[in-house]
């Protein structure tokens, strides 16, 4: 059904409301967002905005970064497309629907800040494709010894899920420079 819901605004012309509580529905479907809690407004605004805030209002280790970028390439010989947005550059493989996207086209990226890892210095030797310097925004607690950390990339915003312990050992701070090392990115549509 998702399909369809999605191909409804472009084809009709019209404005949908559609109502969930389901994350992954509200990241495919959504350009604006109104959330909702005990009947009234906590928020409202574009959806990658809202997504990208240190405090989405959504339950502790769910938290999730929408980026609106660009395919730029496919690498056929490694199956990957290259997806540029306002911070660097992501490389994903390369599905059917990517692949039958042409280049320029524009997409939505989401990167769980559970697949985010951070650390001090840029690694070297490693299968991880997606590095990016950033800068550090912001940190809050998000449920037991886990802390959600605000990151700038660019103009761009992610999310990384990290341990408190490891918070404490890297002494992360807001405005500290560090490298987000990012294992999986979703494409949105």
């Amino acid at each position: 059904v998702l399909p369809y819901l999605e191909a409804l605004p472009r084809g009709l012309a019209i404005p949908i409301l559609y109502v969930s509580h389901a994350q992954e529905e509200v990241l495919r479907l959504a350009q604006h967002i109104v959330q909702l809690a005990h009947g009234q407004v906590v928020r409202q605004g574009d959806a990658a905005t809202l997504f990208n805030q240190l405090d989405q209002g959504f339950a502790a280790g769910n938290a999730t970064a929408v980026l609106q970028g660009q395919l730029l390439a496919h690498h056929a010989q490694d199956h990957l497309s290259a997806l540029g947005f306002a911070g660097g550059q992501l490389l994903l493989p390369t599905t059917p629907a990517l692949a039958s996207r042409p280049l320029g086209s524009a997409v939505r990226l989401t990167i769980a800040a559970r697949d985010v890892s951070l650390s001090l210095q840029p690694l070297a030797h490693t299968s991880l494709l997606n590095s990016l310097p950033a800068t550090i925004t912001g940190l809050r607690e998000d449920g037991p010894g886990q802390v959600l950390a605000a990151l700038a990339v660019g103009e761009s915003q992610l999310l990384a899920h990290i341990s408190q312990r490891s918070a404490r050992q890297l002494a992360l701070a807001p405005g500290q420079a560090v490298f987000a090392h990012i294992k999986r990115v979703a494409l949105v549509r």
